[in-house]
């Protein structure tokens, strides 16, 4: 039995059977028919929001006193460092001043207590 070009059986294109396809196009049935089609990227639920900011507020609870101490102590080392710029500066003015008193001829005044 020859066969002709460019004719095929109906049976060779066909790649599943009649009943299989009869069961990908019927409907969904059960509970999950009505479940919404996830998206691309889930949402958070309400709960999750939730607890995520219980983190955050518990996080911050236990840093903020840290933060706290640490603040202290740069505060307590800017003024450190403003004590010691203070002090290099008197030193510098009394410095120039005893060498400017000294290239006129006259010693610095000394106050004496009474």
């Amino acid at each position: 039995m020859t066969q002709l070009i460019g004719t095929e059986s109906f049976s060779n294109k066909r790649a599943n059977p009649p009943s299989q396809d009869r069961r990908d196009l019927s409907l969904p049935r059960g509970p999950s028919a009505f479940r919404p089609v996830a998206l691309s990227s889930p949402a958070f639920t309400l709960i999750e929001l939730l607890v995520v900011i219980g983190i955050i507020s518990l996080l911050l609870a236990i840093l903020l006193p840290a933060m706290s101490a640490a603040r202290q102590t740069a505060q307590g080392s800017a003024c450190m460092s403003n004590l010691r710029r203070l002090g290099i500066s008197c030193m510098m003015y009394l410095e120039s001043r005893t060498a400017a008193t000294r290239r006129c001829g006259s010693q610095p005044s000394t106050v004496r207590p009474s």
